[in-house]
């Protein structure tokens, strides 16, 4: 079985969309119970959950794909960084809800940011979207001008860490921990974000442990050195398919392949799966508003990563099992899956009946829009 990246629509999937016996579910932020929930209350009641944004900056990454940066000094807006009795820390990734200014109450989306919990504790938050000139609706983060006002809810777990399930309660945790290595095989920018959460945990500079700047102290100044272990040590490796013009965040992509001091913060394996076949939709940007951003001749460089390219989707079970044996080899795997509902339908699909993995061990996460 194939899939092809570029002949879908980047639109968010429910568990609905996959069969019932498919991994571990989760409807990204309970969207459409929520959206109930909150139609139902009083507007005034409403607000109290979601801060007022402003969207600052727009950063092409790739052809079709930018950096939507906001800023907030609404103190309404919360922190991802949730702690219980005792200050016990719950490490987790994080999603948000946006409902646009003047919008109605039932059109909302949820976003993942690709920023750190630190900079939305500062007020500020970034967001990866793939640019659909098609869309239109008020809820969509690239219809937005600059300078516009949204409303974004206050941070919401998607998935616990480092079990990587979505609700640490309803599974067997004992079985949910066991992982010795975790394989993200992540399609379109609607995916991407989810690699940038789960990297920030495995870095102590960037994870939950990396404790709120003392007052007073210089933006930007390093947080307070911590002697304990980032709660994400199993290795990782990444399978990312993608369409032509867009990998977004090679950057990123290339520092965390390269790692930190040892395993630090380190990507163990990237695979990039590209489609050369041509996009459906006309490129958001030109090559001059990317620049260099979307280069990848640092990642060719790379012992740690493979380009794979094909007129069709080159990823297929084959590259699937070749990506899993290493980390069977290590010990128990989890799978994390994220894209649009047909992507995590067919990867799905591949990883129970060609691969053979235990549905148990699969987490399927509807990605960010």
């Amino acid at each position: 079985m194939q899939f092809h990246p570029t002949g879908h629509k980047m639109v968010c999937g429910t568990a609905a969309d996959l069969p019932p016996a498919t991994g571990l579910f989760m409807t990204q932020g309970v969207q459409a119970v929520c959206c109930a929930y909150h139609a139902a209350q009083p507007q005034a009641e409403r607000t109290e959950e979601f801060a007022k944004w402003t969207l600052t900056k727009i950063t092409p990454v790739s052809r079709h794909s930018a950096l939507y940066h906001f800023t907030s000094t609404d103190s309404v807006r919360g922190t991802p960084y949730t702690r219980g009795r005792g200050r016990t820390i719950w490490h987790k990734t994080w999603h948000t809800t946006l409902r646009a200014e003047g919008g109605p109450p039932h059109v909302e989306r949820d976003y993942t940011p690709v920023s750190t919990w630190r900079e939305w504790d500062d007020g500020e938050c970034d967001f990866l979207v793939r640019v659909h000139a098609s869309e239109a609706d008020a809820a969509s983060i690239h219809t937005r001008p600059l300078g516009s006002e949204v409303w974004l809810s206050k941070p919401k777990k998607s998935l616990s860490v480092p079990s990587l399930v979505p609700d640490a309660s309803q599974y067997d945790m004992a079985d949910a921990l066991e992982h010795k290595g975790i394989l993200l095989v992540l399609g379109g920018t609607s995916g991407i974000p989810v690699v940038s959460q789960v990297m920030q945990h495995t870095d102590t500079t960037t994870c939950f442990f990396s404790a709120p700047r003392v007052m007073g102290a210089e933006k930007g100044a390093p947080p307070p050195a911590r002697p304990r272990a980032a709660p994400l040590q199993s290795p990782v490796h990444l399978l990312y398919a993608c369409g032509p013009d867009d990998v977004p965040l090679t950057g990123e992509l290339a520092r965390w392949c390269a790692g930190g001091d040892g395993s630090r913060g380190r990507l163990g394996r990237l695979v990039l799966a590209i489609s050369s076949a041509q996009e459906e939709q006309p490129a958001a940007f030109s090559p001059k508003e990317v620049g260099e951003a979307a280069g990848l001749e640092e990642l060719e460089a790379m012992d740690n990563v493979s380009i794979v390219r094909g007129e069709e989707s080159p990823l297929t079970s084959e590259l699937l099992q070749s990506e899993l044996t290493p980390l069977r080899a290590l010990g128990h795997c989890r799978v994390v899956v994220s894209g649009p509902a047909s992507f995590n339908v067919e990867v799905a699909e591949m990883l129970e009946e060609q691969c053979k993995v235990d549905p148990k061990a699969i987490t399927i996460l509807p990605g960010a829009r």
